[in-house]
């Protein structure tokens, strides 16, 4: 009987292991499938990305949906590998269901970011670079992002306001210079050429970069008419090549600036020999004549003007001049006109990129927005408007 009671405990000793085996085996293999399985597909994921996209995608798109916790990682890196595979909408509409995006490690947002801009998706770009939070160690980099999707769609009073989100001298130097483009563009001159000379005068400019900002240190020298700065900032500039038609060009204005005239024209002159139509050359020329009281010559050039760039707005206003002076006062009305046309277009961009107005729907404000570069010209940045918007 004892020796019975023994087999029966043995037996059931056993039987309790086995199902305790069994049990440890059905939890190893559900946490395999639910929390270690996700992780392993992840990191191939994570290595497939560059090499290939769409085997990336199929993997972190299993890893996010066998999870049994919430794998926001793995919906961000799904994102990514559905935008390096070319489906946009598919990229944008996995990133929309991320909740709390800037939850997720600021550097892969702004991988995201890299990636959508260097793809030209500048939507995706806006998306990723915004959720990275203001504590993170990344923010600056973020805002130089933003700054350079703003700088890609021109909208400079965006950069100019993105630049007092951080200390203006840790931003990269390339948002730097944007940032002083946006100031030009908003003729808030003084800030423009205090950002340009930083550039210029920074050791990590490159010498391209340097020399695009002493060339607008010129320009805005020239417009507002300092003579001693214009010369000042032309001397550090250098030829390109033998036929640098934006150095020279700015020689001559600069003559012209310096009250001689004469000079200025056979300077011009010299370029439209090989070039008879250059537009800017064309521009300056006609204005040279119409200084001098040669009506019918300035016509001709500034007429040429308009054959080759319909919206320049200082060709239409001259052009008016010429032709009111040569007696044709009804087609310098329909000149007059073209150019307020075109400067209320302008303004028009200035005010809806400013900040937001309670006043207008975003959809009314993307319309007039992407109406008002068309209506410039600028059809390429006019449908990046429209697209943004979706």
């Amino acid at each position: 009987m004892a020796s019975k009671q023994i087999d029966n405990s043995e037996r059931r000793f056993k039987l309790w292991h086995i199902l305790l085996g069994l049990a440890c085996v059905a939890l190893t293999y559900g946490a395999w499938e639910t929390l270690l399985r996700p992780r392993y597909l992840f990191d191939r994921a994570v290595a497939s990305l560059d090499q290939d996209p769409l085997q990336a995608a199929q993997l972190s798109e299993e890893a996010f949906a066998t999870s049994m916790v919430p794998f926001p990682r793995a919906q961000l890196l799904w994102t990514r590998a559905l935008l390096k595979s070319g489906r946009w909408d598919e990229a944008v509409g996995c990133y929309s269901l991320i909740e709390a995006p800037g939850q997720l490690p600021s550097v892969e947002l702004i991988q995201l970011g890299d990636e959508s801009m260097q793809a030209g998706f500048p939507m995706l770009a806006t998306f990723a670079f915004e959720a990275v939070p203001p504590q993170s160690l990344d923010y600056v980099q973020a805002i130089d992002g933003l700054i350079q999707v703003r700088g890609a769609e021109q909208n400079w009073p965006q950069v100019a306001e993105l630049s007092n989100k951080v200390e203006s001298n840790k931003l990269a130097i390339e948002s730097q210079f944007l940032i002083a483009v946006g100031f030009e563009s908003q003729l808030k001159f003084q800030a423009a050429e205090s950002f340009y000379q930083r550039v210029a005068e920074s050791e990590s400019a490159s010498a391209e970069l340097k020399e695009k900002a002493y060339r607008a240190m010129t320009r805005i020298a020239l417009r507002l008419g300092e003579r001693s700065k214009a010369d000042k900032w032309i001397s550090q500039c250098h030829a390109r090549s033998t036929n640098d038609w934006e150095l020279q060009l700015m020689q001559a204005r600069l003559l012209r600036l310096q009250g001689n005239r004469d000079a200025a024209m056979k300077a011009v002159d010299a370029l439209l020999a090989s070039s008879p139509n250059h537009t800017e050359a064309n521009l300056l020329r006609g204005s040279l004549s119409l200084e001098a009281g040669l009506a019918a010559d300035a016509a001709v050039r500034l007429q040429r003007v308009i054959d080759n760039n319909p919206y320049s707005k200082e060709g239409h206003y001259k052009l008016a001049l010429a032709l009111r002076q040569l007696g044709q006062p009804a087609q310098a009305k329909l000149h007059f006109a073209e150019n307020r046309e075109l400067n209320e277009a302008s303004l028009t961009i200035l005010e809806l990129q400013g900040k937001p107005s309670k006043d207008i729907t975003k959809s009314e404000r993307t319309k007039r927005l992407a109406e008002a570069y068309e209506r410039l010209g600028q059809h390429e940045i006019a449908n990046q408007i429209r697209s943004s918007s979706f």
